[in-house]
């Protein structure tokens, strides 16, 4: 994920090659439950789930099917949520869609699947703070943030609050720790939480740091 970033950002002129190969490794790691494991054939998982989400969203090849507004409407394909800007012109943009739109629709559904209260990352499995960011990201990506209870997973989240020492934790009454702090933070801007900064999702970075990114990578032409 973190290399293909990389690669996306500085190098797309020069290792095409390269990121043609990547983005067809990642829709190869779709499995038949219709998110990403972190090998061929292995279980979904929602850290995984969002590295490829995130990534195929980098090279512009992520193209969720637009929702239909009636019954009447003809489905279409969408490049992902529109608020989610790219950095700058992704290196595969304008290639054909790598994941069909039968199965972007299963990934959408895993995704919202993981909802109880909070999300949690794999079917049977405990909510957990850190995945109000890993699914909240990726439903963000998919462009279907919206049709998760944003109510119940704001609700989770801050039940994870230490009243004592601050933060987040795993889950409620368990120690709060950084990653979890973090990514619970992440996650409630996700929901637009007053006083947090917007959130890019595909970069895990503020819309701020983003916007400084931007202006950063217009000085190196």
């Amino acid at each position: 994920f973190h290399s293909l970033l990389f690669a996306s950002l500085l190098f797309a002129s020069l290792l095409f090659g390269f990121l043609l190969f990547a983005s067809l490794l990642f829709a190869s790691l779709q499995s038949y439950e219709g998110a990403f494991g972190q090998g061929p054939g292995l279980e979904c998982h929602g850290g995984s789930t969002y590295c490829a989400v995130a990534s195929l969203h980098f090279l512009g090849v992520l193209h969720p099917p637009c929702r239909k507004r009636d019954s009447t409407a003809a489905e279409t394909s969408c490049t992902g949520d529109s608020t989610v800007a790219h950095c700058r012109t992704p290196p595969l943009a304008g290639s054909p869609p790598l994941l069909s739109g039968r199965q972007m629709r299963q990934l959408q559904r895993w995704c919202l699947l993981r909802q109880r209260t909070g999300y949690n990352g794999r079917p049977n499995k405990a909510t957990d703070t850190c995945y109000s960011f890993w699914i909240g990201s990726s439903l963000k990506l998919l462009g279907c943030l919206d049709l998760a209870d944003h109510s119940a997973v704001r609700g989770f989240v801050l039940s994870t609050q230490c009243k004592f020492l601050g933060g987040f934790g795993k889950w409620p009454d368990h120690h709060p720790d950084p990653l979890h702090a973090y990514l619970g933070l992440a996650g409630l801007s996700l929901m637009s939480e007053p006083d947090i900064l917007p959130l890019n999702p595909a970069l895990n970075i503020s819309e701020r740091a983003h916007e400084h990114l931007i202006k950063l990578q217009a000085t190196w032409s």
